[in-house]
């Protein structure tokens, strides 16, 4: 390892065990960029790795067998822009690139099954797209990603954890799987220009402030396996909407105030498929 001073980093370790890097006394002064590549046993790179390496620009992670990355192993990585990270890859920890303030993109392996809280936390992601073995989003994982304009949820997602996209104040529209039951508090808070969300599924649990402070959302589309509505979606939350549009043969007296109209008729609740629009008052 080579570090300190105009030193790039280049980092090739080959072993039988597992592989801890750093220890989480902000000794590693890291400047440009290197590769990790392992072979052998199970490889783990240990929470506070590369913690507050402010000048680390670039990093390729090589190697089936890196099994984790720990909590904090690249927090606050300001200059951070580019990672590749493993096929084989199976946990990123709490706060693992939180602060990574230049990190534009990033490719999760479908390996993955767990990311922790504040994972990516003030990344610049434009869209992500998290694999099909995530099942639970934990908490505050893309809070204040404000460029992330789109994200592609898993479809057999469960949940979504409390604040998981609080202040994605690019984020335009979400489309919610119908695998999903549980939406945390403030789960979408201050996401203000999110314009359009798509629910799947019956939600039977919805968070206080779940989408709080949504200015411009106008637009809900209920999929057509939705036949129950948590009854505060309309009296706490979504109470911007001008439009829904329900795809199935959801019947439910869970419904906006104001006045609705389906088909050119007043409507008071929903009665089957259409497109009911609120008229202005």
């Amino acid at each position: 390892m080579q570090g300190n001073g105009l030193w790039a980093l280049d980092l090739t370790y080959n072993s039988r065990w597992t592989i801890y890097l750093g220890n989480g006394t902000n000794s590693l002064n890291l400047i440009g960029y290197g590769t990790i590549v392992s072979s052998g046993a199970r490889v783990v790179i240990n929470s506070n790795a590369f913690k507050n390496c402010s000048k680390l620009v670039r990093i390729w992670i090589e190697g089936n067998n890196v099994a984790q990355i720990g909590s904090r192993a690249f927090l606050n990585c300001t200059s951070l822009n580019s990672i590749t990270l493993p096929n084989g890859l199976t946990s990123i920890g709490n706060s693992a690139f939180s602060g990574c303030t230049s990190l534009t993109s990033i490719d999760i392996p479908d390996s993955v099954t767990s990311i922790g809280t504040w994972a990516f936390s003030s990344c610049k992601f434009e869209f992500i797209e998290l694999p099909e073995g995530i099942t639970s989003l934990s908490e505050y994982i893309f809070n204040a990603c404000d460029n992330l304009i789109s994200v592609i949820l898993p479809t057999n997602l469960v949940s979504i954890g409390k604040n998981a996209f609080s202040g994605c104040s690019s984020l335009t529209s979400i489309i919610i799987p119908k695998s999903v039951t549980t939406i945390a508090e403030g789960a979408f808070n201050w996401c203000n220009k999110l314009t359009e969300i798509t629910i799947n599924g019956n939600i039977s649990s919805l968070g206080s402030n779940a989408f709080s402070n949504c200015s411009s959302l106008k637009k809900l589309t209920l999929g057509k396996d939705v036949s129950t509505l948590p009854s505060t979606l309309f009296t706490s939350h979504l109470t911007n909407l001008t439009e829904i549009v329900v795809l199935g043969n959801l019947n439910s007296s869970t419904f906006p105030s104001g006045t609705w109209t389906k088909g050119g008729t007043t409507v008071t609740q929903f009665s089957g498929a259409g497109t009911y629009i609120k008229s202005e008052e």
